[in-house]
Order: structure tokens, then C-alpha cells, then sequence
């Protein structure tokens, strides 16, 4: 039996993900036996379509997979990241590049040579990759756009408002401010983590980026979600 609440993550965009679904007469307790099963399916979904090319990037200080679409583009280009659970996590790419975006899976920590645990990032590592896919010959410009979830999502908030390749965003159950770990960006230009009681956050004084002040509104994220 398998084990309940957990999130179905492919292992690898390569093969697809197979979910065997049953439902059985009656209903059943968490932990006892079911009923007899009255119908099954089995569930197959790719993470890959037919021309999609993998490229593993070691690019300066930038760690992840290049993922690109079947023919010449160019293409629009968008960086992907996930949160806490740190590593590289393509699945996501990967189906952005079958629907016709170049995709940066991009790892932050726990990773290769990347930092092993959250304790505090710089924005720089996040410009270079931005201004790596900018750049990039299948990357139609002029900006990029970047997609995040949970700490990722704040990386991403980050990126949209003070590095100008970055162009759009999407954040998905990220926080208003930054938190867990600490932000620095240039060497006078520092972000502490917050709290839920910490209150109003605003950036130090003469903080240069696309805009010159920007404050964050109270955020109801705990540290260690």
C-alpha cells in the first residue's frame, strides 16, 4: 500500500510517471484494508516531448539543465526554480520546453559545488543565469521571464524587481518578503531574513535596481515554511 500525502515527483523527465488508480466499494479507514476494487486504470504522463533537447549547464558560477524545444526558434526564454527541498528539479522545464519555451532549471543550493544548506544567497548568481539565458542564440529577447515556487517564488520576486534582464514573473505560494535566508546583493546592499512579527521590510538606503525604494508588505510566511 502505498503511503499517504505525498507529492508525486517524477525522478527523471526521460521515462514517463505511471499512477495505477483503483476504487473500491465502500469506504476505508486510513490504514485498513479496502474493500474489493470495483475499477482500475493505470495513468501514464510524459515529462518529454519528441525533439526536446537536455542540456546539462556548468556555465561560471551557474549550475542546472538548459532544456530546449524541437527547431530553430527562437524562443522565449524562462527560469525555473523550486524552494527548500534545495537540488535540481527538471520536470517543470521539461514541460515548458515541450509548450515551446527555452527553460533553465536552476538549482540555488544543495547541488554540485552550490551551497549545501539555506543560509543566505547572492542575487548575482541569479543575474548571471539570467543574463546567461538572455544571451543564449535560442533565446528570443529582449528580457527573460522566471517562474518559482515556495523560496524560489521570493528568489523570483527578488529578480523581477531589481535585475532589468528579468522581465516577468510568476511566484507560486511564495512569501512577500525574504525569509529563511539572508540576501545580499553588491557588497553594501544586504537583506536580512524576516518573520512573521518582524513587520514592514524596506531595502537599505541608496539601493540601486528598477526601482529606488521598494517596501514589503507584512508577510504571514513562517521562517521555516
Amino acid at each position: 500500500m502505498e503511503r499517504p500525502y505525498q507529492r508525486l515527483v517524477p525522478r527523471s523527465t526521460g521515462t514517463p510517471m505511471k499512477v495505477e488508480m483503483l476504487v473500491h466499494r465502500g469506504h476505508s479507514r486510513p490504514g485498513a484494508i479496502h474493500g474489493p476494487v470495483m475499477a482500475k486504470a493505470e495513468v501514464e504522463r510524459w515529462f518529454t516531448a519528441p525533439g526536446v533537447r537536455r542540456i546539462r549547464l556548468k556555465e561560471g558560477g551557474v549550475r542546472g539543465s538548459l532544456f530546449l524545444p524541437p527547431g530553430d526558434g527562437p524562443f522565449p526564454g524562462v527560469i525555473d526554480m523550486y524552494g527548500d527541498e534545495g537540488g535540481l528539479i527538471e520536470f517543470r522545464s521539461s514541460l515548458l520546453a515541450t509548450r515551446g519555451f527555452a527553460a533553465l532549471s536552476l538549482p540555488y543550493f544543495d547541488f554540485e559545488d552550490l551551497p549545501k544548506v539555506m543560509k543566505e544567497f547572492k542575487l548575482e548568481y541569479f543575474e548571471e543565469a539570467a543574463r546567461f539565458l538572455q544571451r543564449h542564440p535560442k533565446v528570443k529577447g529582449p528580457g527573460v521571464g522566471v517562474i518559482g515556487t515556495g523560496k524560489g517564488a521570493e528568489l523570483a520576486l527578488s529578480m523581477i524587481t531589481f535585475l532589468p534582464e528579468v522581465v516577468a514573473a510568476v511566484c507560486i505560494s511564495g512569501c512577500s518578503s525574504n525569509t529563511v535566508a539572508d540576501l545580499h546583493y553588491g557588497k553594501s546592499n544586504n537583506y536580512q531574513r524576516s518573520s512573521s512579527q518582524m513587520g514592514r521590510k524596506k531595502w537599505p538606503e541608496g539601493f540601486r535596481g528598477k526601482r529606488s525604494e521598494t517596501v514589503w508588505p507584512d508577510s504571514s510566511c513562517r521562517e521555516d515554511g
